[in-house]
């Protein structure tokens, strides 16, 4: 697992650029999920988003052998915009999350 000053160095650094929320989570294969998965995929209940290997999915080594922790964030959907665009019969708007905004450069 990630060592105590780095993770309190990038939970710092996560506020300062946005991030809404951080965690942690050993990289260690998550042997409890495997079933789960399957009933899932039986069932028809995933999106097709997915990664269709269940085993890369439960076992974080078969993509990043050498991974030993995995850090998940989270950035919310804007809800408090200053002057949010309307939305209008003629020009429909929709809100994206901001991760996605980019800088109009590329």
């Amino acid at each position: 697992m990630i060592n105590a000053q780095l993770k309190k160095e990038l939970l710092a650094y996560s506020v300062s650029i946005g991030i809404d929320k951080i965690g942690f989570a050993s990289a260690d294969p998550f042997t409890t999920l495997k079933e789960r998965l399957i009933k899932q995929r039986e069932l028809g209940y995933q999106s097709g988003f997915e990664e269709s290997d269940i085993e890369k999915r439960v076992d974080p080594s078969l993509t990043l052998p050498k991974a030993q922790t995995i850090i998940s964030i989270a950035v919310a959907y804007p809800s408090k915009m200053k002057n949010p665009p309307k939305s209008t019969k003629e020009e429909r708007r929709g809100i994206f999350c901001r991760a996605s905004w980019g800088d109009g450069l590329s």
